[in-house]
């Protein structure tokens, strides 16, 4: 603490993975008060993330739905495997990240408070399970075309270090709290914009980057999230009772899927080049009671109005080769499609 209005804090600490590397990461935050009511605050940090067991050691075989409809036996290749390796991936690295942060605090009133955050990561060797590959996709190599065939797979995938990212945005937060019929009630706002963007994808030389990182791949990082996010709160409590509804807005998602765009239909045109996922805002409730000290009572229901994505039309490629089997989207469905739930809860504390 430089002064009593002003306060700096770091960190510093290294690690060493056995399989992955090691890496010193550091962090210095600071925060100013202007007076009581405002003050401002930033960060600098560095982080980073092991491979998890799942990215370094899972090896599967699955059966796929083809963009033609057909099914399909595929391989998941554990990093330095055959045919990883002879695409250049003999190990995973650690992921590494440069973060900053920048933002207020403001008391607006005794009963309104209002934080605003800035953010910005950087993600450095960022790991992804790539897509499908055939033998036709990775032609230019006989080693990875040996390797596949060896596997007695169609098709095959691994996980890679493949892609440098950016995330980048801003955090609110308004809270208001204050008495109402003889009890508490609080609003509470979140809400979050964001975008990510890829700053480059890494492939080992004479690896085409398509291989590393391919369009379907990179349109979920990109835009396989909502790039808005909010949550609505209100909350009351009186005696014994409390009651809660909460209004969940969901940002619109737009991802590549199955290579839609170079399928064509059987009649005049194309397949939708994407898949969408509509804006939409969900609605929760909850009620509770406390019977005594010791158990309370809470009803409540999540997804009142059964808002689900809109269902897949004639135009949408995974509707055409399951041949409506599925109802709505299978990816960046950040809402889900299960509709609504209703659920009753008896807690006991002592």
């Amino acid at each position: 603490m430089l002064s009593d209005a002003w306060n700096v804090s770091g960190a510093l600490r290294y690690e060493d993975f056995s399989n992955a590397g090691d890496d010193i990461i550091g962090k210095v935050a600071t925060r100013y008060e202007f007076n009581d009511d405002f003050a401002v605050r930033g960060a600098l940090s560095t982080g980073f993330r092991a491979p998890s067991l799942q990215q370094s050691g899972y090896t599967a075989f699955t059966t796929n739905l083809g963009s033609d409809g057909t099914l399909s036996q595929s391989f998941t290749a554990t990093t330095g495997s055959a045919f990883p390796a002879a695409l250049g991936v003999d190990t995973l690295k650690l992921e590494t990240s440069t973060n900053y942060s920048a933002g207020f605090v403001y008391d607006v009133t005794s009963d309104l408070s209002l934080t605003v955050d800035f953010y910005r990561v950087e993600i450095e060797d960022r790991i992804t399970l790539g897509s499908l590959l055939s033998a036709d996709d990775v032609s230019f190599s006989p080693e990875a075309v040996a390797a596949l065939q060896a596997t007695g797979a169609v098709q095959a995938n691994y996980f890679s270090n493949s892609v440098n990212s950016t995330t980048q945005g801003v955090d609110i937060i308004a809270s208001y709290r204050t008495d109402l019929f003889d009890g508490n009630f609080s609003a509470t706002f979140a809400g979050n914009l964001n975008e990510t963007k890829i700053d480059s994808v890494n492939a080992a030389p004479g690896i085409p980057k398509s291989v590393a990182l391919d369009d379907i791949q990179s349109s979920f990082l990109t835009d396989g999230q909502p790039g808005e996010r909010a949550t609505l709160t209100f909350d009351y409590e009186r005696d014994a009772y409390s009651a809660m509804i909460r209004f969940n807005y969901f940002g619109e998602t737009d991802v590549k899927y199955f290579g839609n765009d170079h399928i064509e239909l059987a009649t005049d045109g194309s397949f939708k080049a994407t898949s969408t996922v509509e804006t939409a805002v969900l609605v929760d409730l909850n009620v509770s009671y406390e019977i005594n000290e010791m158990f309370s009572l809470s009803v409540g229901a999540d997804n009142v109005f059964d808002e689900t994505p809109d269902e897949l039309g004639d135009d949408e490629v995974l509707n055409a080769i399951s041949n409506g089997a599925f109802k709505y989207p299978l990816r960046a469905v950040p809402y889900g499609f299960d509709g609504r739930s209703y659920y009753a809860k008896l807690s006991f504390s002592f």
